[in-house]
């Protein structure tokens, strides 16, 4: 974690741009990754120097704080009980929309701190701040107003890195659905991207209807391709098709969302697919072919769209990998694939197990996984009543069938 300063302290080496690149990283505990900017060191001065008694305190900021696991930045950050504050620094005015843009993302980001946040962005080359309303607009404010919040609050120094640990933004929807419905959870600006072209996609596109959604253990998947239907179910009918048992954080989401059915794949076996203007598949890397042209059969003849959510690494029958499930997924898709690349997950127990059990030449015998049990059950009754009274003693199960 970096440390929290006095902006005064900041600036003390502006005038020299060597100096101050060494000073600061050594003042806010910068690793050797981080990209110094004299331009905002600079900035911060000019900013500072609004205050013409020079008596206003601003310790307890936080300078170039990333999120971990996340790569997302501020450039200034403050925190008292009551609210946080964030601003910004632009060079120039034209970066001013750019500005409203980040300040919008931020305040996502900042809800997991606080509710009541203070948004501010600072554009050097006019001198002048900025302030974003609670419509998300941009609208220039007074230097004394932003001077008042800064001297009539005592900043405090909290754990951040705590407030950001990873089970705070990867959460999972099926065991956690009264924390998703209640959208406490973050998505990844990679996350949001795709969530928006996913979107785009369902609603704008006249022309295919096949999307998929693609990424490794841990990039967040399902968080994702949930997030994505509870934004469309406001609009659309969704089928959302499970590839494995549905378990009751399924049945618990299909009672708190509307116009979104969830149903097993094997369920869809015997069932015809209606009513419905968007079909949504969660581990379709584990659907037999059988399951997956029916989907298909149906989306073409009935003009809608589908979303595959997968990993080819996670095939573990041999079923699946015979079949040529992957490959008719993506050539249905033609090109239209996004793929989570960043692992949120940092669980390392866990990351060494699902490495060893997909790749046993990765295994580490010398690691003794305290907090994993493998029980191997051929009666499928008799495995679910073992997993459920697992999970009853805290353990999350995985069932392949």
């Amino acid at each position: 974690m970096i440390n929290y300063i006095d902006l005064r302290d900041l600036i003390r080496l502006v005038n020299n741009e060597n100096l101050s690149k060494k000073y600061i990283s050594y003042l806010c505990n910068f690793d050797s990754s981080h990209q110094y900017r004299h331009n905002e060191i600079e900035a911060i001065y000019d900013l500072i120097c609004f205050d013409s008694s020079n008596s206003i305190s601003f310790n307890n900021f936080l300078y170039g704080y990333s999120i971990p696991q996340l790569n997302k930045e501020f450039d200034l950050l403050a925190f008292c009980d009551d609210f946080a504050l964030n601003i910004e620094i632009k060079g120039t005015i034209e970066a001013l929309d750019k500005a409203r843009k980040q300040l919008i993302a931020n305040k996502h980001y900042l809800s997991i701190v606080h509710q009541k946040l203070y948004l501010f962005a600072y554009i050097q080359d006019v001198k002048k701040i900025f302030l974003l309303s609670e419509s998300d607009e941009l609208s220039e404010t007074r230097f004394d107003f932003f001077f008042k919040i800064v001297s009539t609050n005592k900043f405090i120094q909290i754990d951040l890195d705590g407030k950001y640990k990873s089970n705070s933004i990867l959460i999972s929807p099926l065991n956690s659905p009264n924390e998703f419905m209640n959208n406490q959870y973050l998505l990844t600006e990679h996350q949001s991207n795709i969530k928006n072209t996913i979107i785009s996609f369902v609603k704008n596109n006249q022309n295919d209807s096949f999307y998929g959604l693609t990424g490794s253990a841990g990039t967040g998947k399902t968080l994702l391709l949930y997030d994505v239907v509870k934004e469309l179910s406001k609009t659309y009918k969704i089928i959302m098709v499970h590839s494995g048992l549905l378990c009751s954080g399924h049945h618990s989401l299909e009672d708190k969302m509307n116009n979104v059915a969830i149903i097993s794949a094997k369920e869809l076996r015997y069932r015809e697919l209606k009513d419905a203007d968007l079909i949504a598949v969660d581990e379709s890397h584990r659907i037999y072919k059988s399951i997956l042209d029916k989907i298909e059969k149906w989306v073409l003849r009935a003009g809608k769209k589908c979303i595959f959510a997968y990993d080819a690494k996670q095939q573990v029958s041999k079923s699946e990998v015979c079949g040529e499930t992957m490959n008719s997924i993506e050539k249905l898709c033609n090109g239209r694939i996004s793929k989570l690349t960043t692992k949120i997950r940092t669980n390392h127990e866990l990351s060494n197990f699902i490495k060893g059990l997909f790749d046993l030449s990765k295994i580490n015998y010398d690691y003794e996984y305290k907090n994993v049990k493998i029980i191997f059950e051929r009666n499928i009754i008799t495995a679910v009543k073992i997993a459920k009274n697992m999970k009853d003693k805290g353990y999350t199960y995985i069932s392949y069938t």
